[in-house]
């Protein structure tokens, strides 16, 4: 029997393994950093299609922005628009109670909307210049059906190129080496894994400064007056009724005012009346006084006064005759309520003013209530606000769309992170004490996925072999040729192990143990 020492590269696992775990790290990263808030990430792509923001941003470019406990003055926020449906990237110039004025950089105005806390959806975080002109193109189906392909075509060029390189080999599903490796890559994973989660969890504060409190107030105006049967369905002017002074000049008015919130306590208030005739396209206006200060300490709260329409147009009309200027055919009546509130909401203070209007129109002929550009009924309108809470709160994280504490996510973390160690640990004592013990044993748990077990008998010529110095070398050359390797258990020989790989008629052996098997 001839035989010769073949001496190849050792395999190196481990190093692959541990450059594994270091690939899964970063993605795990990048996917905390990067990932899209419609897959439970934090961050949300925004493409800039318009020259407000230059020279920030130009148009085409593609900015990532990323959600926040706060926002403050100088901020690149990004909002959408409740009254038109579109978004909005611009800065933030100015914080006012419970909403934000916004502006392009490159506007003279500020945006008409003012976006509450809750409608901001980030602040810019970073931004691809011309990126967003790739991704719209990319959008477009035909264009997204070009680059599908191109990357198939490139695919199937790749494997056919590879295909006769690989086309003598079998295809085998081989496993990680055993239990022991599958183990090791689990447990250093869920290590990474706490580690990083550790990492952002002890980076943020575990209590955060509470929502704002938020609270509304509701003014709703109604108006009668006496009527002429057979004009009206009524006898009287009811609210949203045109008003003709030619048959009655009084026109009686009410006013109701709640405030709703949690818990408000210690409510006190003031309410008045007055009234401002203008013409909007001159700027001329008066302002009448109506009623002077009524005081309240309860919500609801009613309030009614009266005004004189006929006086109302005669003041006009003087203005008119004397100046000799005649402004418009049609003015503007506004009647103002104007309340100051002072209490508590959830036990923190309150102090807000609230000033509703009711528009009429009107011309020598009657008066009639004007639509509101803001509010769905002329004579109603409600209003939101909130004010700061000093409580402080636990804060949350986001992890995979739901949100957990910062407090519990650090304890999470650590003994998840401490019992990937302690197993990890345990492992790497029952590897050392393995080794030790016995090198079949150690060979089995490092390379268990590549060995099957067979008998000395019916192993055929054994004439040509060629020992090899390592089991590294062994699994080296069976991972090259894409074969098992052979354990023969030798009945007569309890303390010799040897371990083959045939690979045509040659046979490449490894002996665990003194001995040698002569056939």
């Amino acid at each position: 029997m001839s035989s010769q020492i073949l001496r190849v590269n050792h395999s190196k696992r481990f190093p692959t393994l541990l450059a594994n775990l270091f690939l899964f790290a970063v993605l795990a990263s990048v996917w905390y950093l990067l990932a899209p808030m419609g897959l439970g990430g934090q961050v949300a792509y925004v493409m800039v299609n318009g020259n407000s923001m230059e020279p920030v941003f130009h148009l085409g470019d593609l900015v990532i922005i990323r959600q926040a406990d706060a926002y403050q003055t100088g901020d690149i926020v990004t909002y959408q628009d409740a009254e038109t449906g579109t978004y909005v990237i611009h800065r933030i110039v100015q914080s006012m109670e419970d909403r934000f004025l916004v502006k392009g950089d490159n506007n003279s105005w500020v945006d008409a909307y003012q976006p509450t806390p809750e409608e901001i959806i980030g602040k810019a975080w970073l931004y691809v210049p011309q990126a967003g002109k790739i991704v719209e193109w990319i959008r477009t189906p035909l264009h997204a059906a070009f680059v599908a392909g191109l990357l198939g075509g490139v695919f199937m060029l790749d494997v056919a190129v590879q295909a006769p390189k690989n086309k003598k080999k079998k295809k085998t599903n081989f496993a990680w080496g055993g239990w022991f490796e599958a183990a090791l890559l689990t447990l250093g994973i869920l290590a990474v894994l706490f580690l990083i989660l550790g990492i952002i969890a002890f980076i943020r504060p575990v209590l955060r400064t509470a929502e704002r409190i938020p609270y509304t107030q509701t003014g709703v105006f109604s108006y009668m007056a006496a009527g002429t049967s057979g004009i009206y369905d009524t006898d009287s002017v009811q609210s949203g009724d045109p008003i003709f002074t030619k048959l009655t000049c009084n026109l009686n008015l009410s006013f109701n005012y709640i405030l709703e919130g949690n818990q408000v306590e210690a409510l006190t208030g003031s309410q008045q009346f007055y009234a401002l005739v203008k013409d909007e396209q001159s700027g001329w206006q008066r302002t009448l006084p109506l009623t002077s200060e009524t005081a309240f300490s309860e919500s609801p709260f009613s309030n009614s006064t009266s005004i004189d329409l006929c006086q109302v147009e005669a003041l006009v009309a003087s203005m008119e005759q004397q100046t000799g200027f005649r402004l418009s055919n049609v003015y503007s009546l506004e009647i103002v309520s104007r309340v100051t509130v002072n209490g508590q909401i959830s036990g923190q203070p309150l102090s807000t003013v609230f000033a509703p209007e009711l528009t009429f129109r009107f011309d020598s002929l009657h008066f009639f209530v004007e639509e509101s550009t803001t509010q769905a009924n002329p004579l109603q309108t409600v209003q939101s606000g909130s004010i700061t809470n000093p409580n402080r709160v636990p804060n949350t994280m986001s992890v995979l769309g739901a949100k957990v504490t910062v407090a519990g996510m650090r304890v999470l973390a650590v003994a998840g992170f401490l019992l990937a160690l302690l197993g990890l640990l345990a492992l790497y004592l029952y590897f050392r004490g393995t080794s030790k013990n016995s090198q079949a044993a150690l060979i089995q748990l490092k390379y268990g996925g590549l060995i099957i077990d067979v008998s000395d008998r019916g192993l055929g010529d054994l004439s040509s072999v060629i020992e090899v110095a390592t089991i590294e070398d062994l699994v080296k050359l069976a991972e090259r040729e894409n074969v098992m390797i052979m354990h023969v258990r030798v009945e007569r020989q309890d303390s010799v192990f040897y371990y083959l790989v045939r690979v045509n008629d040659t046979v490449y052996r490894y002996v665990s143990g003194k001995g040698r098997l002569d056939k």
